[in-house]
């Protein structure tokens, strides 16, 4: 079982929605030991407020830990309080020798195989095919679904994040409610925008309504479903994820890969890109160089594949840098689009002309492995934030084709925990 912390004190103030209140860990605690899922505050009245239900946020402090009340009420000053903290890990157990001896700030985590199936291939008109968006509001059920979908009664393969299109001129909003997994409701809006592919970030398992609000007239919508797989348990960091295996074959494990490179002398003067290979599907998440020889003109190292920047990515050598300096970047985003990369994918080590005196320079790159990773949402959800377990997108080479298999290892504090309430618009 769960065990939690409990803090106990009186308000020394009303609080308020958006106000907050601090409690300090009992002695022998730090923000280590804890997690953020399952906190509960409760009033002397028995009021419950959770994080799950979106009642409250917390964020742990090294000594503290802070409470925001996100519930439309107030509790009035004096009132008692006790934060149920939940302590890290499934239990905390015993050892059991001869002395039965508790052990101290330890953590029992396990492992869940995630099967995520084999999902059918990507369709961007599979819900709703080129129906009408105009000036006024437009509402279709599973009656108005493509004949396919409305005779699955709405149900996705699996649950999976929906795409939407529209024609030149949309500009509508899109609220799409269904249910995830589990059967919770579950909404999610986007904005059209001409013909721009818009991507959504939730996992829906069914969909049962697609309301488009009035906008520009005469525009047709067309709604279909993507490539990210939604995760059935929640997934608090990316290298939680200890595995991933593609029909059967393990193609990235929790473990970053480097790659090194060397820029001589001559390429550096010359501007002349280095060319390295991946050996792993995978986005570039990290570049840094060292200087070998003292660098005259500095200039920026910058990584592209397939002639396409890496967004954000841009390591800067400043001008008389010394033997030893060190620099290193990081793109925008850590899975950004721009950044992945595939199992022998060639990577340029873009030089700037800049450099055009002396220097040389050695370098890695670092390579996050595997498909995209979205952990999930711990803010109190809403139809635009993303989704509350995670979602995994497989490699863009690897993409879902109805026979291809996903399977994850996932080590989690707690395979019972399935994130906060999802957002339903109530």
């Amino acid at each position: 079982m769960s065990k939690h912390v409990n803090i106990s004190a009186a308000l020394s103030a009303t609080l308020v929605q958006s106000g907050t209140v601090v409690f300090t860990y009992p002695d022998g605690y730090n923000k280590g030991d804890f997690v953020t899922f399952g906190a509960e505050m409760v009033t002397g009245s028995n009021d419950v407020f959770s994080v799950q239900n979106g009642d409250i946020t917390i964020a742990l402090g090294d000594t503290s830990v802070t409470v925001t009340l996100r519930a439309a009420t107030s509790i009035p000053a004096g009132t008692p309080v006790t934060m149920g903290l939940k302590v890290a890990g499934v239990e905390q157990f015993t050892e059991l020798r001869e002395n039965k001896t508790k052990l101290s700030h330890t953590t029992k985590k396990e492992s869940v195989q995630v099967n995520l199936g084999n999902p059918v291939a990507v369709d961007t008109d599979g819900i709703l095919d080129g129906v009408s968006a105009t000036t006024t509001a437009q509402s279709y059920t599973i009656a108005n679904f493509v004949t396919a979908f409305a005779n699955n009664l709405g149900y996705l393969d699996v649950p999976r994040n929906l795409t939407m299109t529209g024609s030149s001129g949309s500009n509508h909003v899109v609220t799409v409610t269904g249910e995830d997994i589990y059967g919770d409701v579950i909404v999610e809006n986007f904005t059209l925008s001409g013909t721009t592919n818009i991507i959504g970030n939730k996992a829906f398992y069914r969909v049962t309504n697609v309301a488009v609000a009035a906008g520009a007239s005469g525009d047709t919508v067309d709604v279909g479903w993507g490539v990210k797989l939604g995760l059935p348990i929640f997934l608090k960091k990316w290298n939680d994820i200890k595995a991933q295996y593609v029909d059967g074959e393990l193609i990235a494990t929790d473990n970053k890969v480097r790659i090194d490179f060397n820029i001589e002398a001559t390429e550096l003067a010359a501007g002349t890109s280095e060319y390295v290979t991946s050996p792993v599907y995978g986005f570039v998440s990290k570049a840094t160089t060292v200087v070998q020889t003292g660098v005259g003109t500095g200039g920026a190292i910058t990584v592209e594949i397939a002639t396409v920047a890496v967004a954000g990515l841009s390591v800067v050598v400043a001008s008389s840098a010394s033997v030893g300096d060190i620099d290193t970047d990081t793109p925008t985003a850590e899975f950004g689009p721009t950044g992945e990369i595939a199992k022998d994918g060639a990577i340029e080590i873009v030089v700037a002309s800049a450099f055009a005196t002396s220097g040389a320079l050695n370098g890695f790159l670092e390579v996050t492995p595997g498909g995209a990773i979205a952990v999930g949402s711990e803010v109190v959800a809403t139809a635009t934030t993303g989704d509350v377990r995670g979602t995994f997108t497989p490699p863009v080479a690897l993409t879902p084709n109805g026979s291809r298999t996903y399977i994850l290892e996932v080590e989690t504090a707690d395979a019972g925990y399935v994130g906060i309430d999802n957002y339903d618009a109530v």
